[in-house]
């Protein structure tokens, strides 16, 4: 008889499948968490740490031991900055290992939970997780302290497991080692230790009645130990640690609504968009939980049932409730707000109970299994691309910290009014600027928030004994909300130099004819350049950017050696040619060294691909001139952008100031000026405007859903509502070309409480400053664009 094989070679194959998805996996999962790693700004949190690791140890220590967090995860950061560098991508690359890690360590969890294939699909889910992706990014502790939970949750599991048959010291000293990471990484891991005890209950079960004392005697061992390890940084912060609150209150529901959100698609802002995607998340997990009512033909790999919903459920579970305790507000030490990173601890344990439901279900009918995976799979992947949009790094104080490098001379000082913003200052200036070259910065205000009495005073003395000084105004609302330090300032010291970067700026105060020279010893651009001949030279220029999208400022600094005026222009062209801007300066003669500032705005209808830059030069008396060309910076395009070659309802509505409305699209079939819609959904509504002359102010779009009955959230008949500057605050109406067509999208999410019934959408524009509308020729300061019946 002939043998069968079809069973054998099937086998093999899912051998073969399962033995190489694992590396593959671990690539992937490597992969999307450097990916674009460094392309994103430093924020306060991570800037706070880059301040505190460039202080001794020892000072970290005694930082760490006044602040939220306990140190482990600093004097990582401590040693590895110091290895590597503190770059964006550098300093957050020891985040990306330990996520990548984690997926590792889910893998073995999943299998000792629900058998190889839930532990290959527990590390897939984990490894496109958007929320654990994203926290693999970030220069923080929160993706470490997830490692030292999984690796607790896995070692508690396997220890447990295998004192059924013998006892091995390895397990219990890695567990105790494990459960110390998490208690010296974030406090509130101090969960993981938890569950595993709670687990360890269930477990007690499947051990042999002979074998219970002595496994009991270990594990009370091993949590002794643990806590043990733990008790000395306990007993040294306990006196040192301060209690202050930014606790508010927050509503249960919508805080597990967020849980949900985060988990499954990891995204943590507008949750209330995503419900629907919610569902099959919950299905697939209702019907794991449904597989535990058959009784199996044959033993299944991993846990019992019972024991791995005591393992998975009570780190989902407890995880939330304990969040939601302390951060509502209290006495004792400190109180946050709540976060989305205090919810990333046990998303691997999520992952691993995912894994396992699709799993019984397959066992169970293949065809089930199969749809659980594609739901669940299918909706990780379609969320993730859209963590990286927008990631880009942005010129936020680089330009400052260059020019303080090149400009700041001896003698000269910053005062550095930034809202505490000080981290950020810092991390850029001290980056880019070597020790030789920079300036005394000093910090104010010195006191919680400037006051007419107190601004000159401290101002005054910061400036004694100063002919030139630099102010560097970050975020000033935050500590001089009645904006009184630089209109005193101006009072009493010429302005000599403005650099703007949006709300911030950097100035220099003082008697100075020529503020843009650059000292020999401060020559240091960012991209060293030797070009030009006898008139001019060009010695080097700053691109802070490479990645630019609508609305951002892009400031080109040029540093040059003139021996006479020269007559300069730098055209920023793209990649085929085109000429999108160009800047037109007079340089004067200079020795030793000079740097311009040439600065171009990126408009929202430029396209999306690579540019490039000519700077081009001639003798202002006449002559023979000379040119380079420099790589241009990258135009990111906005996706899902509306654009004017097609409108979709034209119009011709003039507003005043020569503001005129071209037309729209709601993206809905309209008939007989009716659209149709329902209690929560969101309208999608692409205004295009066209200015016929320069618009001297900036105006506010409203865009307003109105019907006939009272809205108790707006105090009036609107149901949906969106007001802001134009695309986004990218493209303010004062900066409009005359002739430009303006794509502008609004999106209006209809009140679910909305009574059915009839509503007319109506747009405008007014002055936020006043709140005056702009007027129509007719009188009238609003256009009505369609109804819409609101049916349930």
């Amino acid at each position: 008889m002939t043998p069968q094989r079809g069973p054998a070679c099937t086998g093999s194959r899912f051998e073969t499948v399962e033995r190489w998805a694992l590396p593959a996996i671990l690539l992937a999962a490597f992969a999307l968490r450097v990916y674009r790693l460094g392309a994103k700004n430093i924020w306060w949190d991570e800037g706070l740490a880059i301040w505190a690791v460039r202080k001794s140890l020892l000072s970290v220590t005694l930082w760490t031991a006044q602040d939220v967090h306990p140190p482990l995860y600093f004097y990582h950061l401590w040693a590895w900055v110091r290895l590597v560098g503190e770059s964006e991508f550098a300093a957050r690359f020891i985040s990306a290992i330990w996520g990548v890690l984690t997926v590792a360590v889910v893998y073995p969890l999943g299998v000792r939970v629900g058998g190889r294939r839930a532990g290959i699909l527990a590390a897939l889910f984990l490894a496109v997780a958007r929320f654990h992706v994203w926290w693999s990014q970030e220069m923080r502790m929160y993706v470490l302290a997830t490692l030292a939970a999984t690796l607790t949750l896995y070692l508690a599991v396997r220890w447990l497991d295998e004192e059924r048959e013998r006892s091995r010291a390895l397990w219990p000293v890695l567990y105790t080692a494990a459960a110390a990471a998490c208690l010296y990484t974030i406090y509130i891991a101090a969960l993981a230790p938890l569950v595993a005890n709670l687990y360890a209950l269930t477990a007690w079960v499947r051990i042999p009645r002979v074998r219970r004392k002595g496994v009991a005697l270990r594990w009370l061992g091993a949590q002794v130990a643990a806590l043990a390890l733990f008790l000395p940084w306990a007993l040294f912060a306990y006196t040192r640690m301060h209690t202050w609150s930014v606790a508010a209150p927050f509503d249960f529901r919508l805080f597990l609504e967020l849980y949900a959100t985060l988990l499954t698609l990891g995204v943590s802002t507008y949750i209330e968009r995503y419900t629907l995607y919610l569902v099959p998340f919950a299905l697939v997990a209702l019907g794991g939980l449904a597989t535990l009512l058959w009784r199996p033909k044959r033993p299944e790999p991993g846990l019992p049932g019972p024991q791995a919903i005591a393992l998975l459920g009570l780190s989902l579970a407890l995880l939330p409730l304990v969040v939601y305790i302390v951060t509502r507000p209290h006495s004792l030490f400190y109180t946050p707000r709540v976060e989305a990173r205090y919810l990333l601890l046990f998303s691997p344990a999520f992952c691993a109970f995912v894994a396992w439901s699709v799993v019984r279900l397959g066992r169970r009918a293949w065809p089930l299994g199969a749809a659980a995976l594609a739901a669940s799979l299918g909706l990780m992947l379609a969320f993730l691309p859209g963590y990286y949009d927008g990631r880009y790094l942005r010129d936020e104080m680089q330009t400052m910290a260059r020019m303080l490098g090149a400009l700041a001379r001896p003698g000269d000082v910053v005062l550095l009014i930034s809202g505490n913003r000080y981290q950020l200052f810092g991390y850029y200036y001290e980056q880019i600027v070597p020790p030789e070259q920079r300036v005394p910065v000093i910090e104010l205000p010195q006191s919680e928030a400037f006051t007419p009495e107190n601004v000159g005073p401290q101002l005054s003395a910061a400036t004694a004994g100063h002919s030139r000084f630099w102010v560097a105004a970050i975020e000033t609302s935050i500590q001089d909300p009645d904006q009184l330090s630089l209109p005193w300032l101006d009072q009493h010291y010429p302005r000599v130099l403005t650099h703007n970067v949006g709300y911030n700026a950097l100035i220099l105060y003082g008697q100075e004819p020529d503020p843009l020279r650059v000292d020999p010893a401060a020559l240091r651009p960012e991209w060293p350049l030797q070009a030009g001949g006898q008139g001019l030279e060009l010695l080097g220029y700053d691109l802070p950017g490479r990645e630019y999208q609508a609305g951002d400022t892009i400031d080109l600094g040029l540093y040059y050696r003139a021996q006479a005026a020269e007559r300069v222009s730098v055209q920023w062209l793209r990649a085929d040619g085109g000429v999108l801007q160009t800047v037109t300066q007079d340089w004067a003669a200079t020795a030793p060294a000079a740097r311009a500032g040439i600065r171009f705005r990126v408009w929202p209808w430029y396209e999306g691909g690579g540019t490039r830059l000519v700077v081009r030069w001639a003798p202002a008396a006449g002559g023979a001139g000379d040119s380079v060309e420099l790589p241009g910076p990258h135009i990111l395009a906005l996706s899902n952008r509306p654009t004017p070659e097609r409108i979709a309802q034209p119009l011709e509505v003039a507003f005043a100031q020569g503001i005129g409305l071209r037309g729209f699209d709601l993206h809905r079939a309209i008939q007989n000026g009716s659209v149709q819609a329902r209690p929560g959904d969101t309208l999608t509504l692409d205004l295009f405007w066209q200015a016929a002359q320069p618009v001297a102010q900036d105006y506010t779009v409203f865009t307003h859903l109105v019907g006939t009955a009272h809205n108790p959230r707006t105090g009036g008949p609107v149901w949906a509502q969106h007001d802001g500057p134009p695309v986004d605050g990218t493209c303010l109406t004062s900066t409009w070309v005359p002739g430009q067509v303006i794509a502008d999208r609004h999106l209006l999410q209809i009140d679910p409480a909305a009574p059915p019934g009839d509503y007319e959408l109506e747009i405008g524009l007014y002055l936020p400053s006043t709140g005056e509308r702009l007027r129509l020729a007719s009188g009238e300061d609003h256009v009505i664009l369609a109804r819409v019946h609101v049916s349930r």
